[in-house]
């Protein structure tokens, strides 16, 4: 693999940088089929297989931003429905027999979806002070109705019902109560010192190339508040490696360097963002090990994701991500309420504003689409933790 080249005019980076329903006596399928015969075939689709038709639902719809459902959220709201379907079929969430009737998807009333949603309990949900399973949240019942919501909402625009049922669900079930917003959990200087002591106590060599690689992207996003969904796809050619300019000062001369975040969506624009110095040198190493993995004669490796799974070049889980840094926290002994790669995205984002660098610049470089999203940061910025950021 090439080493990347340095570009001698490389920009400066400055240290670290429903209405109500009709009549009942209202034939709406009648009327929905005479002036929309397309749609009969859509009608029958929802009859025969529910769950196929959800999904082909789920596929076709395009959401206010011009993008579709990615495909994790499809997976998610698909389970969910199927679910449903399987409990109004009788069966439990065991995949047995339940005592109860069965009742057609189609025919369902609130008092099913009421009660269906009574029967929820989480996967390794324990057990109350009675024995019996704690039932599952109200965030959880939510995002039920939420699906319900959308399947009745398309089976009666299609005229196989006259209302949505999942409508008539109480609010308190519907919906979860507000709380007060707490400010995002972020580390301070000596934190960061502790954290990165950790993970550079690692051996990177050929025999635990693993440990490298994690060590780096865990760094990286420390020094770069890139999200993990997009560290995780990060290819060869978004690394654009420089060296410092003369306005550096003592540091001209230093190697710099940006990461190109391409976003989703045609209408969002490229980011480039600095990484802090302290980033650069663990992300070489690994850089240099991983040219290493791969055969003289195999270039996929070579030319695709900065941060592999495998030596067959597949990508990282974001899940492996996770439990890589929340393990790096635990091992620096930090006391945090959430344990994860957003911390270190809020601690980037922190570190910024306390060097006052522009809300609208650290917005930009997070991908935040309004800049009042960053605004949760200032206060952060000005609790005047102990210690300066280097």
């Amino acid at each position: 693999m090439k080493k990347p080249a340095a570009h001698a005019g490389a920009p400066v980076i400055h240290d670290l940088f429903e209405p109500a329903p009709p009549a009942a006596a209202l034939d709406a399928r009648s009327i929905l089929a005479a002036e929309r015969p397309s749609q009969v075939s859509g009608a029958d689709a929802w009859r025969a297989d529910p769950v196929a038709a959800f999904e082909s639902m789920l596929r076709s719809i395009t959401q206010a931003n011009g993008r579709g459902y990615s495909a994790n959220s499809i997976k998610v709201y698909l389970s969910m429905w199927r679910k449903f379907c399987r409990y109004c079929e009788g069966e439990d969430q065991n995949g047995e027999h339940a005592a109860r009737a069965a009742v057609p998807v189609i025919k369902v009333t609130t008092s099913d979806i009421l009660r269906f949603l009574g029967s929820l309990v989480p996967k390794r949900a324990g057990t109350g002070p009675d024995g019996r399973p704690v039932a599952a949240s109200a965030s959880i019942r939510s995002r039920y109705v939420v699906v319900l919501e959308m399947a009745y909402g398309r089976m009666k625009r299609l005229g196989l019902r006259l209302d949505n049922p999942a409508l008539s669900v109480p609010a308190e079930t519907r919906y979860v109560a507000p709380r007060d917003q707490r400010p995002p959990v972020n580390l301070s200087a000596d934190e960061e010192d502790e954290i990165s002591r950790a993970g550079g106590d690692i051996p990177r060599d050929e025999g635990n190339w693993r440990g490298a690689r994690d060590y780096a992207v865990q760094q990286l996003i420390l020094g770069s508040g890139v999200r993990v969904s997009e560290v995780r796809i990060l290819g060869m050619n978004d690394l654009e490696f420089g060296v410092l300019g003369a306005a550096a000062g003592p540091r001209a001369g230093e190697a710099c360097l940006h990461l190109i975040i391409v976003p989703n969506g045609a209408r969002r624009k490229p980011r480039r963002i600095p990484v802090a110095t302290f980033a650069i040198q663990p992300l070489q190493d690994w850089l240099r090990l991983r040219a290493m993995l791969a055969p003289a004669t195999s270039s996929q490796l070579q030319r695709d994701l900065v941060f592999p799974s495998t030596e067959d070049g597949e990508p990282l889980a974001a899940c492996t991500i996770y439990r890589h840094i929340a393990a790096a926290m635990r091992r620096a002994d930090l006391e945090k309420r959430h344990l994860g790669p957003q911390v270190l995205r809020h601690t980037f984002a922190t570190r910024q504003l306390r060097k006052e660098v522009k809300l609208a610049t650290v917005s930009a470089w997070l991908g935040h689409e309004l800049v009042s999203s960053t605004l949760v940061y200032r206060t952060l910025a000005t609790a005047g933790e102990p210690g300066e950021v280097k």
